[in-house]
């Protein structure tokens, strides 16, 4: 009984004191060629460095190694293909929702928001 009590009252407390978010990289892309197509807008045709661009993911796009702009990829395509993931070293054309003002050597950086909670 006392040790349920115990945990109980850990697990209340560990709930108390909440969840931190993280952000955990997925990928990085470097803007190698700025599009504009219409009906959809302006298009970044970037080469995959690291990691994977996921679409739908979170990302950030950087200029000169600040952010500019924080959004989601709202498109992600591999020679003219809807794709759910480009991997490292391949091309692929990146739309972020809500960004028309890529720039060549713009770097963008897909992540997710992990929750990391407290353990006592």
């Amino acid at each position: 009984m006392i040790y349920d009590a115990l945990e109980d009252v850990r697990k209340a407390m560990e709930r108390d004191a909440g969840a931190d978010l993280r952000e955990a990289s997925d990928g990085k892309a470097k803007v190698i060629q700025v599009f504009t197509i219409s009906r959809v807008g302006v298009v970044a045709g970037s080469m995959v460095s690291e990691g994977k661009i996921l679409r739908g993911s979170k990302a950030h796009v950087v200029r000169e190694g600040k952010t500019i702009f924080e959004g989601e990829i709202s498109s992600l395509k591999r020679i003219k293909d809807d794709v759910k993931e480009v991997v490292s070293g391949f091309d692929c054309g990146i739309t972020v929702g809500g960004f028309q003002k890529f720039q060549l050597n713009d770097v963008i950086e897909s992540y997710v928001v992990e929750k990391v909670t407290a353990h006592l």
